[in-house]
């Protein structure tokens, strides 16, 4: 981790030490971006059937 990114975080779980740190957590596990790359993961598949392409529009643009 950067220095500078370092220092911030110390700063912010100086002044806030209990939110701070369930935000470190919460940042450094990617908990959120997983929670968000599975629920698009289930909207593609959900939507993947709308979106064919007409196969004279994929010719044109090949």
């Amino acid at each position: 981790m950067n220095p500078t990114v370092k220092i911030t975080w110390l700063v912010v779980i100086m002044l806030l030490p209990v939110f701070g740190a369930l935000l470190f957590l919460y940042t450094q596990e990617n908990v959120g971006h997983r929670v968000l790359q599975r629920h698009y993961a289930r909207l593609n598949e959900e939507t993947e059937k709308f979106l064919k392409q007409d196969p004279e529009t994929e010719k044109k643009l090949k």
